[in-house]
């Protein structure tokens, strides 16, 4: 204990001081129970082991005897039975041996009770001795215990359970900075400097890729140092390991010459190490790397041309050159503060890496690049957007504790349930599964804006309503967690709650919903009514010029607009041309159908509605969402309803994107054949398949073309190149969803107008 409590080195005073004290007193304890331990356990068990060897061997032997002479008398006695009355002489000698054995038979049976008599006499009051001096010894051992800790002073147990609950203050202080410790991870790894070496000779080290001199020109990623005046080369870990074999690359820098690498290679991001007999080809992991690597080897060669009695080169040597790199590379983002990407820094053990003097390198490091100023526009975007719809969810009735337990910390979502949950609550809602609840954090997560929708339509009082309708008022088993309950507590409640559905209704009430499906307001009909394949393009040019100039460059008229495909869109005479959309019609063949049951029933309505709540409701009856009510299936009419957030809901809880109606149509066919851009988007983003065919043989591509949906024409090219060109990248997913973010706004802009 006491080599453990000195490897750990704690710096509290507080907590050595309490370690001291009950150090002494665990010492006083473990000195008491060695006495007990090797001395009364061992007298107890020789004194009956005694007496059973002792007394038992006697008895045994005893036995033998007996047996011995009773087989014996028997014989004797057939013996005798048997011989002839005639032949008295024999019968004389067998009577004589009949009694010698007899008597013998007779003094051995008295010796094996005797013994058997004295065994029993004696086990009383040797095996209460035993005990008596057992107790005799856990008595002293209780006293000496007693007197020791009723007579020190050095135990101040008030102390010491201070000095334990500020020691668990602390620790779950770190426990909640380490709930924030993915946010550290760099967007982009491996691709800046690995920061300032410890050792005051080195310039610069990191990891490379060296070309072969050999036939097959093959690379080997080795660690690399710029050390002094020379270029030394390790192999792969080992200047991890402290291993000494290291190879002297160029023994002196100030005869070579440092180059990007020639036109010819065919491999990016490599420079050229020019010595007097050979070359070295070089390959970093980024550009931003590269030129810090060509710049600290220009500074070093620089350096000892200038001053030939030596070099001891200055660590601000490589900032200066990381600066310089990072101000003429194009393709850095600072993505933890510094500008540096921790997970490139290597292991080294006992010597651990520092990055950056002091934060206020930060603006330094910062690359001014237009693609860099406008990805970081758009983190902080985000960021704004989490922070605003987080603060709207909290503000919902009962999101203020967490759902399952009642802890004030909620800071995670069950996004297809609608509830906010603690940190420890989402470990137990992960145990069940993703198709049972799928967790998502409210400050880290990027979390799409109808998932939003879903948690403010939703929340803790609504769906505990559901989920607890059926709750006993007395002794639910099992016990409702708390926020001290442990995770199995947690785990079996949670799955009670959700998988079992232990505390819902049972039966469906016959007028669920029957009185607030025809209630609808007018803002809800009217968003169901209209569509967004009548916007014009113009009316969100910034996102959407930023989108169609990587397909192709289209031409804008006051009066109509045209899609890459070449189409017209006249935004006057469409905009609502299609009012049948969204409408109730859409389900009128879902609800005629004299095969529906009442859980299809309470689904039909809350789709009318767009009630989640009732939807969840359904849910819990056990509706299956993957099995047609009629002729189509409920995503299908939520997409016809134009009704993103029940869309994503449906999703979220197991509704599949292949799903095929009469017609052949995927969600994905429903929603081009209607021009609704945002839920083909939104399609897209989950992987839709848009290769698939319906019964005419059309794909939604195909759809969008003959109805001139110009934006979904747009967003299905895109995600055709987005799937076959690796080129695409996160800018361009960026642009995407600002493109989609102002259609929105647009269409919500007009319907305020309209309603007005």
């Amino acid at each position: 204990m006491n080599n453990l409590w000195h490897d750990l080195n704690p710096s509290d005073s507080t907590a050595n001081e309490a370690y001291s004290s009950l150090s002494d007193a665990f010492a006083q304890i473990v000195h008491l129970n060695k006495t007990l331990v090797e001395y009364s356990y061992p007298a107890l068990r020789v004194s009956l082991e005694s007496f059973v060897k002792k007394e038992l061997h006697g008895i045994n032997e005893s036995r033998q005897r007996f047996e011995q002479m009773s087989s014996d008398f028997d014989e004797a006695i057939t013996k005798k039975a048997s011989l002839n009355k005639t032949k008295v002489k024999e019968l004389h000698d067998a009577k004589n041996s009949l009694m010698a054995i007899g008597t013998l038979f007779a003094h051995t049976s008295l010796d094996y009770v005797s013994h058997i008599q004295i065994a029993h006499s004696r086990k009383c009051h040797v095996i209460l001795e035993s005990l008596s001096t057992f107790i005799t010894d856990y008595s002293t051992f209780f006293r000496k215990g007693h007197y020791f800790f009723q007579n020190t002073s050095e135990i101040d147990m008030d102390k010491i359970n201070n000095s334990i609950k500020v020691l668990k203050d602390k620790s779950k202080i770190v426990d909640r900075k380490m709930q924030e410790r993915h946010s550290a991870v760099p967007k982009e790894v491996y691709q800046h400097p690995t920061g300032i070496p410890t050792d005051p000779d080195v310039v610069m080290e990191g990891y490379l890729m060296k070309r072969a001199t050999n036939a097959f020109k093959t690379w080997n990623r080795r660690w690399f140092q710029i050390k002094e005046d020379k270029l030394l080369g390790f192999q792969l870990y080992s200047h991890r390991h402290g291993d000494a074999r290291i190879t002297v690359m160029e023994e002196n820098l100030q005869l070579c010459l440092v180059r990007v690498a020639p036109s010819t290679i065919d491999r990016a991001c490599c420079f050229e190490l020019v010595t007097p007999s050979k070359n070295h080809l070089l390959q970093a992991d980024s550009e931003t790397l590269c030129n810090a690597w060509i710049l600290a080897l220009q500074r070093t060669i620089q350096h000892l041309h200038e001053n030939g009695q030596g070099y001891r080169p200055q660590k601000h040597s490589l900032i200066n050159s990381i600066n310089e790199a990072c101000a003429n590379s194009p393709s850095v983002s600072s993505t933890n503060g510094f500008g540096l990407s921790s997970a490139t820094m290597p292991v080294m053990r006992n010597q651990p890496l520092s990055i950056v003097k002091n934060s206020n390198r930060k603006s330094e490091m910062t690359p001014s690049s237009p693609r860099t100023t406008r990805r970081q526009a758009a983190q902080i975007q985000m960021k704004k957007r989490i922070d605003k719809n987080f603060a709207k969810v909290l503000s919902l009735p009962g999101n203020n504790k967490c759902a399952d337990c009642g802890n004030p910390e909620t800071g995670w979502a069950s996004i297809n349930l609608g509830i906010l949950i603690c940190i420890e609550c989402s470990g137990a809602h992960r145990s069940l599964g993703v198709h049972n609840s799928k967790i998502r954090s409210l400050k880290m997560d990027d979390i799409e804006e109808t998932q939003w929708q879903i948690l403010l339509k939703l929340g803790n009082d609504k769906v505990n309503a559901l989920y607890l309708s059926n709750l006993p008022e007395k002794n639910p088993i099992p016990s409702p967690a708390t926020v001290t309950s442990t995770r199995p507590q947690r785990e079996a409640w949670i799955t009670a709650k959700y998988v079992d559905k232990r505390f819902c209704d049972k039966k469906i009430s016959s007028t669920a919903g029957a009185a607030k499906g025809h209630i609808r307001s007018s803002s809800s009909a009217v968003i169901r009514q209209q569509s967004l394949s009548d916007y014009s393009v113009e009316s969100s040019t910034t996102a959407a010029a930023a989108v169609t100039n990587n397909i192709a460059t289209p031409s804008v008229t006051p009066n109509s607009a045209r899609s890459d495909s070449g189409l017209s869109v006249d935004a006057g005479s469409k905009r609502f041309s299609r009012s049948s959309y969204g409408s109730d019609n859409n389900l009128e063949h879902l609800e005629h159908n004299s095969n529906t049951t009442e859980v299809e029933k309470l689904a039909l309505e809350a789709l009318k509605d767009g009630n989640l709540e009732e939807m969840r409701k359904a849910l819990n009856f056990g509706l299956d969402l993957n099995v047609p009510i009629g002729t189509s299936f409920l995503l299908h009419s939520a997409i016809k309803n134009h009704d993103t957030t029940m869309a994503e809901f449906l999703l979220l809880n197991g509704s599949k994107l292949c799903v095929i109606d009469s017609d052949g149509n995927t969600p994905l066919h429903i929603a081009a054949t209607n021009g609704f851009p945002i839920l083909v988007y939104q399609l897209l983003k989950k992987n839709a398949d848009s290769t698939i065919k319906n019964k005419e043989g059309q794909t939604a591509l195909d759809i969008a073309v003959d109805g001139q949906h110009a934006h979904i024409v747009t967003l299905l090219r895109l995600h055709e190149m987005k799937t076959n060109d690796e080129d695409y990248d996160y800018e361009m997913d960026q642009t995407l969803d600002n493109f989609i973010l102002e259609l929105a706004n647009t269409r919500e802009s007009e319907l305020s107008l309209n309603q007005k």
